[in-house]
């Protein structure tokens, strides 16, 4: 078992991996692998999100009301993307008598097929939703080979 797995073990952590997308060969979506963390103790919790693809971008759309633009935290480590923040409750101390909306710590880490540019990444809230825009690899292209007296 290597130090991540123990590690996983050992705090009780646990890493789920889906593909996600189309299972077509043309489709960078087919392999962005999306992975979260649950916690015996549930800390984080996964807002509801999708990823799809448009013309320029890989798009992360994630279902997250009631946050402010300062309150979300995304970062890039090698080609795992990070999505997380906080999204606190109202304060007030109420007696619910149902309830479903997640409040505190949530996470999301995305596995990108390629590697990006942080900078190159952009970021847009409105109307609950979070959309972050993963710019797509240019498509490969055949280079040309000449001989030595082409030059």
């Amino acid at each position: 078992m290597d130090g991540t797995a123990q590690m996983w073990q050992q705090t009780g952590w646990h890493r789920l991996s889906a593909p996600v997308g189309p299972p077509d060969e043309t489709s960078a979506a087919r392999w962005v692998q999306v992975e979260w963390i649950l916690s015996s103790n549930r800390r984080a919790f996964r807002p509801a999100f999708d990823v799809y693809e448009t013309d320029r971008h890989i798009v992360i759309k994630v279902e997250i009301a009631g946050m402010r633009e300062e309150d979300f935290d995304i970062s890039l480590d090698g080609q795992v993307l990070h999505i997380g923040g906080v999204r606190g409750d109202s304060g007030d101390k109420l007696a619910y008598q149902h309830m479903e909306i997640n409040y505190g710590e949530f996470r999301l880490d995305i596995r990108l097929p390629f590697a990006v540019d942080q900078a190159s990444i952009e970021a847009v809230y409105e109307r609950g939703f979070l959309s972050v825009l993963v710019p797509r690899q240019p498509e490969p292209r055949r280079v040309p080979i000449t001989g030595a007296n082409d030059h």
